[in-house]
């Protein structure tokens, strides 16, 4: 087994992550299925919280019961051995660097939040291992569509084509690179967090059709990117 990332001193002091409530009941006044944007059938994003370098991480701020869930991990090691909370989904697994020191995997796990969600999820894995994770909310989601990933050494990472089956399915891209890097915003997408070569990007896709390939940019590297189409 391989483990990476080492740390600059300034990175091992200060780990990036939002803050939640410290409460496990949700609005009370928005039960599973009841929200506003579940009724409308459009999906949005809502909120979003990472965490550097651990496995636990933060519940999204303003999160509610029927809310579409997504966690996206950077997992520096080979094989993949992780435990996700209760309820959470395996949706894709992309490793890139196989047999290189670079090695990693990224994977993107679903929930659908119920009426009572903890304050922290934790993603067990081996003493060691580094992990990244980016957990968002999307709001007027109850599926995955599709999903289809990437691994390639480059700076330029294409997330891969992918074709919606009904109008206003949302595209949510995930981009991981090996090194420390800033992403840049990929084709028509929105970006909704860039942490240590980590970005979660989203765009709706309007039309039924292909979603097209979307490019984005970090380091000259070893990379991997995951679309994920929620309707």
């Amino acid at each position: 087994m391989l483990f990476h990332k080492l740390l600059p001193i300034t990175a091992l002091l200060s780990a990036c992550m939002t803050s939640a409530p410290d409460d496990d009941l949700l609005d009370p006044q928005a039960p599973v299925g009841e929200t506003v944007s579940a009724v409308t059938g459009v999906p949005a994003f809502r909120s979003l919280s990472t965490y550097q370098n651990g496995t636990t991480v933060d519940r999204p701020a303003g999160l509610m019961a029927g809310d579409f869930m997504l966690a996206a991990l950077e997992y520096d090691a080979d094989p993949v051995s992780i435990t996700p909370p209760t309820g959470w989904t395996l949706r894709a697994d992309q490793i890139s660097g196989v047999g290189t020191p670079q090695v990693f995997h990224a994977l993107v796990f679903s929930h659908t939040a119920t009426a009572s969600e903890p304050a922290q999820y934790m993603f067990d894995a081996p003493s060691g291992v580094f992990v990244d994770i980016t957990m968002a909310a999307y709001t007027g989601a109850t599926a995955v569509d599709q999903v289809s990933g990437v691994g390639a050494f480059t700076d330029t990472i294409l997330a891969p084509n992918l074709f919606t089956v009904q109008p206003n399915e949302l595209l949510v891209s995930f981009f991981v690179d090996f090194d420390f890097g800033s992403w840049t915003v990929a084709t028509g997408e929105t970006q909704r967090s860039n942490f240590d070569a980590n970005s979660l990007q989203d765009v709706l896709i309007p039309a039924v059709g292909p979603t097209l390939k979307h490019p984005a940019t970090c380091t000259l590297s070893q990379e991997a990117a995951i679309n994920v189409l929620l309707k």
